[in-house]
């Protein structure tokens, strides 16, 4: 199989954060297939659909103990409600690297200050069915003491801010509230 063209499919109200196109596969029995996509930035070619530079940080934040994880508790419009996930956010252009996109996404969803970075894991893909949107894993550790922590949210987001023992974590994956599937996997290497 093989892409073989690219269309814009953009909403008659376009997006800032998303982009719509309609991608035409050619299937190796010559027949072509269309598939919808979503992208973070404009995609003039096929070759604009490759996003390894990234587009976000996910924000694995652990306590200088080792024995705390820290969530966020956020409305989401497209689940009709609050997920559980980790602190994350997209990369702006005044980034210099997922390391410091993931400090200033930290601080503005938590107000909470980096201790320090303890590995970046380079961009994955999220949703390749869907989206080429890519996202860097950033492992920090946190002061979960810190006491000047004050959240700088956007208007349109509405984020609680929240430190889980392994035992909250495992109470977390088992209950019935929305969670994020990142968040989720993490958690479960955190619990065993």
């Amino acid at each position: 199989m093989k892409n073989i063209s690219i269309e814009a499919n953009e909403p008659v109200d376009p997006s800032r954060f998303l982009h719509f196109y309609k991608v035409s596969v050619g299937l190796d029995n010559g027949s072509t297939a269309r598939y919808d996509v979503v992208t973070r930035k404009p995609a003039a070619s096929l070759e604009d659909l490759d996003r390894g530079e990234g587009d976000a940080v996910t924000i694995i934040a652990r306590s200088l103990e080792g024995d705390r994880m820290l969530l966020i508790h956020e409305y989401r419009p497209a689940i009709n409600g609050y997920v559980w996930a980790f602190p994350a956010g997209l990369i702006d252009p005044d980034d210099s690297s997922f390391e410091a996109a993931a400090e200033r996404e930290l601080a503005e969803e938590t107000g909470y200050r980096v201790v320090r970075v303890d590995d970046v894991l380079r961009p994955t893909y999220v949703s390749p069915g869907m989206t080429n949107e890519s996202i860097a894993f950033v492992y920090m550790t946190v002061d979960a003491g810190q006491t000047d922590v004050q959240q700088h949210l956007e208007e349109s987001e509405d984020i609680t801010v929240r430190w889980v023992t392994r035992d909250e974590a495992r109470a977390l994956l088992r209950g019935a509230e929305a969670i994020d599937q990142r968040m989720a996997l993490v958690l479960h290497e955190f619990i065993s």
